[in-house]
């Protein structure tokens, strides 16, 4: 089941991914190539199909009726005997406005690029770092998440992350498998959806108590990624 986008703007998504990554997120977006258009000839004055009366032409005159033969007046500018008639100007092609459903195309490896990491199927570690790439994935806030845990102090906290996958057509949905420093594991999983201008990203919680090295592994469809964090 595809999961339910909640689309937000700019304004609201800058409260939840962090600047440095909502400038990647917005800072990729991409319009499409310049509309062209097309010179199409006059439109019959008679619909195709309109019934004709009887006795009367597509025109609407009696059969043998001598036709009108009164020129039309002329839009086209007079010009002087040896000058060049001037062309009207064309106004220029526009652009389509790049707004949701742009990213439903798929590919946000863009993002993924621009963000410390690698393709690697390995763990990344975090080590300082705010939002980090890892397989098919991008995920932060990272310095966010550890601050929140130190505030906590012995009761920890609940920590959110921002999940970027590189497919951002199907969104199905997020897991995230969390391994803590004693060895238990919990699996979480969200379907909360968001979106920064034309790129959709996941936002899932998990409960931080322990202190300690965690391994995070989320799945989001085909997209994986792995990684080393230390709160």
């Amino acid at each position: 089941m595809r999961a339910q986008r909640v689309t937000r703007r700019s304004a609201v998504a800058s409260a939840l991914v962090p600047v440095a990554a909502l400038a990647l997120l917005t800072g990729c977006s991409s319009t499409a190539g310049d509309a062209v258009a097309a010179a199409g000839g006059p439109a019959s004055s008679t619909p195709a199909g309109t019934p004709v009366a009887a006795g009367t032409t597509a025109t609407g005159r009696p059969d043998g009726a001598a036709s009108a033969t009164e020129p039309a007046p002329s839009s086209a500018p007079a010009t002087r005997p040896g000058t060049r008639p001037t062309a009207p100007a064309t106004p220029a092609p526009t652009k389509p406005v790049a707004g949701p459903g742009v990213a439903a195309a798929g590919d946000q490896t863009s993002v993924l690029n621009r963000l410390p990491g690698s393709a690697s199927s390995s763990c990344a570690t975090v080590g300082t770092q705010t939002d980090v790439r890892s397989g098919s994935l991008a995920v932060g806030n990272f310095a966010q998440a550890r601050a929140a845990v130190a505030k906590g102090a012995v009761n920890g906290a609940e920590v959110s992350f921002y999940v970027v996958p590189a497919d951002g057509a199907a969104m199905p949905g997020v897991r995230l498998k969390a391994t803590s420093p004693t060895g238990a594991v919990r699996t979480v999983s969200s379907t909360q959806v968001e979106q920064a201008d034309t790129w959709y990203y996941y936002r899932v919680a998990l409960p931080v108590r322990d202190r300690g090295s965690w391994r995070l592994e989320f799945t989001a469809g085909a997209d994986t990624g792995c990684y080393r964090v230390t709160f």
